[in-house]
């Protein structure tokens, strides 16, 4: 089953956001780059049966129950327990729709029974029903329906009724071996079959079982009625064609596990529980259920009627039987529905080895898949003003993409925003969540400020620098403590703001703090004590990243250190240790190219 993406909660539900103050960036001199690239593989969610992965352990030469055990680990395939029919839900929530009768064959169907407790039509083949919502009776809040009938050359006639239950039927349906004449088609209503080639939009038509429509929440619903076996039947989420039919028979149960678990789990289709009339929708928000006119291709037939009441069964299961969820294909790895969907997890929904579904064994188009998203678009729909870089925080048993983080500024702050990788496969469009993403648009074009500082009264200076080297006007003075041997500017976190290191010779003290785009000093971040006798601690961005490493140098040996800086101020590994000449007063990190 393909969840639908189109229930979209508010996305900042799913958003942390912090912000850092900095200088302002005009954004325009950013110099970002255009694109973000994504590089992924699979298409879907990723749970339960990977179909793609069912068709390569067919060609493998695996069973259909082979592959059923795989993909939902421990599940056994049994017989459905007293089956009863299945509820539909082909439309709801609208006004009015018209229904035409035809024919499944070249012969006359039979005529379609309409029946309500207000009385009964009769439609012949070619007949045009329109169903139409009235206001509601008095006392009630439910609107009742009109169904109006015009067969060829006769009148219209119709039938209002005010608790608007009314029934469609045109064949004894509940006996296995009847075969259905008539089909009833809704108009203005297509299903894509891309059993061919080309795909091609055929009419929204259903032969089998019979159809209800009532009053819904928000408008009518028309439902239809079957046996299960036949609601597989109509169901197209594997291409028919499909050979060993061994996948094909996978599906089939799969499918069939589906909507018996749904089934039992929603109860009586009256009580709403599916948002209409029904157990299951007919679209990927339960399964794709197209109806008559896209089952015709025999593999498909075949591999239905070969596993016809079978379903899967596990004690751990509500009601004992396996929601089967299943998509197209995977990254290599099928995922933990407790990390993918939410909710508590299920022992036959682990994550499991998929590898057969991108590896060539079948031709798979999502095996590799490159999309690009503009980087305007992704600032746009985080609401920010410029996307600086995007990162794989955090990765699900499956390897799957399940935390990012964009950091970026908005109104001349950085602002560091995580999310979900359900939420940026929803909102740009991406096949899956098997993904790597690494953008960066380091480092920002926007000019440093001056400081000024005097050891000896610890007063202060901020000023801005023309683009002739000429001091600007003062952002802020004022003063510090006093002694300290040296402060220098250090970008802990790569985000492109610069900290203050506080550090004093004599006793090794030192101090990290935030500042703000006026020069005022937040934290401190972090305070302890180096080595003493350090004439210059400066930052050097070594690598190009963004973010700095510290050089530590004393004048009277020309020691020097390199380590790497840690966000919290802390020192990271040492990198590099030796002598430089001695006797220099300042060595500072200059970006000169």
């Amino acid at each position: 089953m393909s969840l639908s993406s189109n229930r979209r909660k508010w996305w900042l539900s799913l958003l942390v956001v912090s912000v850092l103050l900095l200088p302002n960036f005009p954004s325009a001199a950013l110099g970002v780059a255009d694109d973000v690239v994504f590089e992924g593989s699979g298409w879907g969610h990723g749970v339960g049966m990977s179909q793609y992965g069912a068709w390569g352990m067919a060609v493998q030469g695996s069973s259909h129950g082979m592959i059923l055990g795989h993909y939902y680990q421990g599940a056994d395939v049994a017989q459905a327990v007293n089956p009863q029919p299945i509820w539909v839900n082909l439309e709801r929530d609208f006004v009015t729709k018209t229904l035409t009768v035809g024919n499944t064959g070249e012969e006359a169907g039979t005529p379609v029974s309409i029946v309500s407790s207000v009385g009964s039509l009769e439609a012949l083949s070619g007949a045009a029903i329109v169903v139409t919502q009235l206001p509601p009776p008095p006392g009630s809040t439910y609107p009742g329906c009109a169904v109006a009938v015009t067969n060829p050359s006769q009148p219209v006639v119709s039938l209002n009724d005010p608790l608007c239950s009314f029934d469609f039927s045109w064949y004894d349906w509940m006996t296995e071996e009847a075969v259905p004449s008539t089909k009833l088609t809704i108009s203005g209503c297509t299903n894509t079959d891309w059993n061919v080639a080309p795909s091609i939009a055929r009419p929204c038509a259903y032969a089998l079982g019979m159809l209800h429509l009532r009053t819904g929440v928000g408008g009518l619903d028309l439902s239809v009625e079957l046996s299960l076996d036949d609601y597989v039947l109509g169901t197209s989420e594997m291409p028919y064609y499909w050979i060993p039919t061994e996948a094909l028979k996978a599906q089939a149960v799969a499918s069939r596990a589906y909507g018996h678990a749904k089934q039992l789990e929603r109860g009586d289709p009256a009580t709403n529980s599916c948002d209409g009339w029904c157990h299951v929708k007919d679209s990927t928000d339960d399964q794709r259920y197209v109806g008559w006119g896209h089952g015709a291709a025999e593999p498909w037939v075949a591999a239905v009627q070969a596993t016809a009441g079978e379903v899967l069964h596990h004690d751990a299961a509500p009601n004992g039987v396996v929601t089967a969820f299943f998509s197209s294909s995977t990254g290599g790895a099928t995922e933990n529905v407790e990390e993918r969907l939410g909710g508590p997890p299920r022992p036959y929904l682990i994550s499991v080895d998929d590898s057969v579904a991108i590896d060539g064994t079948v031709p798979n188009s999502k095996a590799n898949w490159t999309t690009s998203v503009s980087a305007a678009s992704i600032a746009s729909a985080l609401q920010i003003d410029t996307l600086l870089k995007v990162e794989v925080i955090d990765r699900r048993t499956s390897g799957s993409a399940w935390h990012l983080k964009f950091t970026g500024i908005d109104g001349g702050s950085a602002v560091a925003i995580e999310t979900t990788g359900t939420w940026v496969r929803n909102t740009f469009g991406l096949f899956s969540e098997y993904f790597d993403v690494e953008y960066e648009a380091w480092p920002p074009n926007a000019s440093d400020e001056m400081f000024f500082y005097g050891s000896s009264s610890g007063v202060f200076a901020y000023f801005d620098v023309d683009a002739d080297a000429s001091l600007g006007s003062a952002v802020r003075s004022g003063a510090y403590s006093v002694g300290w041997s040296s402060i220098t500017a250090i970008d802990l976190e790569g985000d492109g703001r610069d900290e203050q290191l506080f550090y004093r010779s004599s006793d090794g003290t030192f101090k990290y703090y935030g500042v703000t785009d006026s020069g005022s000093l937040v934290g401190p971040i972090r305070s302890g004590v180096y080595s003493k006798g350090w004439d210059v601690i400066t930052a050097v961005d070594l690598e190009g990243d963004g973010q700095d490493e510290q050089l530590f140098y004393r004048s009277s040996d020309g020691t020097f250190k390199y380590y790497r800086s840690n966000p919290d101020g802390s020192l990271g590994a040492l990198i590099k240790t030796g002598a430089y000449s001695t006797a220099w007063t300042s060595i500072t990190g200059v970006q000169i190219d």
